[in-house]
């Protein structure tokens, strides 16, 4: 069995599919995946799984990132993660820094 890691990279994403969604997304490479179904229901599907639906011509290329960045709220905002959410996504980390100052 080959190991490099391309290879282990590929496995990797093929297991961040969540197997319902598997006869109809296929991982296409890095952090996008492709599907020729625009099926809204597919769609909520996959944004309720984490992915940032985008297509082009034809296909719909759902991306994935494996680490995300900033969300900007306001200082006074109560976020809220619903138990279903976190019990959907056990491995996603959520931190908040306070007091950085970042021009926007």
């Amino acid at each position: 069995m080959d190991t490099t890691p391309e290879n282990d990279r590929e496995e990797e994403a093929r297991k961040l599919l969540p197997a319902y969604l598997k006869h109809m997304v296929h991982h296409y490479h890095d952090d996008f995946y492709v599907s020729r179904s625009f099926d809204p229901r597919l769609i909520v599907q996959l944004m309720s799984e984490g992915f940032l639906p985008i297509a082009t011509k034809g296909y719909l290329l759902p991306k994935l990132h494996v680490e995300r960045c900033v969300l900007r709220l306001h200082p006074h905002s109560k976020l809220h993660i619903s138990k279903s959410t976190r019990k959907k996504n056990p491995n996603v980390f959520l931190s908040a820094l306070t007091n950085v100052s970042i021009e926007w």
